[in-house]
């Protein structure tokens, strides 16, 4: 490596502070290996060691460890996502390693006040197409706490938060 060369950044778990933001300084997964990485990892499964059938609380707070399975917390991803442009990558692997994605070139979470909404701006391309177009403008919803358009609660159903218009289309 010479001088003007700057060290390669490693996938790894980073603490982060966003700008003009409240909350303590956390910890987060960084991708930096796919797509010239600078991805913060929101969710991470990928062997069922961590239960998400949880509730408001802990989706709203976070849960797991970033160093396996884990859940960021709507609140760390509001604050994220408020304090900042973002795209959201969507990033699914399969047991037998086939690879979905999906680009959109903004995303961004409201407060607790606003149900957590979620903002999708435009789907840039992918694989995975734009299934979570679905979801844009939606409340998080969790079995505890019914924000979907279903007659009954998809969180309950699928014992796990999401940001659920029908529970179908998730």
């Amino acid at each position: 490596m010479t001088a003007m060369e700057a060290p390669a950044l490693l996938s790894d778990v980073y603490t982060i502070k966003p700008p003009a933001s409240s909350v303590a300084p956390f910890r987060v997964y960084c991708e930096q290996s796919y797509r010239k990485g600078g991805w913060i990892v929101l969710m991470r499964r990928f062997d069922g060691s961590v239960n998400f059938t949880r509730d408001w609380v802990d989706y709203r707070d976070g849960f797991g460890t970033v160093e396996g399975e884990y859940w960021l917390g709507l609140e760390k991803i509001h604050r994220i996502t408020a304090a900042d442009y973002f795209q959201l990558l969507v990033h699914l692997k399969d047991h037998e390693g086939t690879v979905k994605t999906a680009l959109y070139d903004e995303f961004e979470v409201g407060n607790e006040s606003t149900g957590y909404r979620l903002h999708l701006g435009s789907y840039i391309g992918g694989n995975a197409n734009d299934s979570l177009r679905i979801s844009n403008r939606m409340k998080f919803s969790t079995p505890d706490r019914d924000n979907d358009e279903h007659p009954g609660s998809c969180a309950a159903f699928y014992a796990s938060g999401w940001w659920y218009r029908n529970c179908m289309n998730a």
